[in-house]
């Protein structure tokens, strides 16, 4: 980004923040067996996927907390809609994982992001739709 920032100014680090945030969506996309939910051309520096199968709130926030606590991974994980959206007392369609991407980022960073959560979904055996697992800290991420 340096170099973008020198060649092209602002223009130049939100064109490479884009490259990197498509090519970082698509390998998430490719770990979870997703297409790209939206056109390259929709994107900014962030991209959001859905999880497949997934559409239980205490089952995306028991994943974030292992990203983070286990892998050391900041990622936002979370409903959609967000509860304000919905109507009272429905539950979400589904969970989503966001990426952003910024200079410090490199590819490699989506790469280790699309293993985890690959090994991640794995270990979670995912049954239709919840996740079924025991996190760690002996909490229940889904139903038994």
């Amino acid at each position: 980004a340096e170099q973008a920032r020198s060649d092209g100014g602002w223009p130049g680090v939100m064109a490479a923040n884009h490259a990197l945030a498509v090519a970082g969506r698509d390998r998430v996309a490719a770990a979870l067996g997703v297409g790209a939910p939206a056109p390259d051309s929709m994107l900014g520096s962030m991209a959001a996927l859905a999880l497949p199968g997934m559409t239980d709130e205490a089952v995306g926030a028991a994943l974030g907390r292992a990203f983070q606590t286990e892998d050391g991974i900041q990622v936002p994980i979370g409903p959609w809609p967000v509860r304000a959206a919905r109507a009272e007392g429905a539950a979400p369609t589904s969970i989503l994982i966001r990426i952003s991407a910024q200079h410090y980022n490199e590819l490699a960073d989506y790469d280790h992001l699309a293993s985890v959560l690959e090994r991640r979904l794995v270990e979670a055996c995912v049954s239709g739709s919840q996740v079924r697992t025991a996190w760690p800290d002996g909490g229940s991420a889904g139903p038994d």
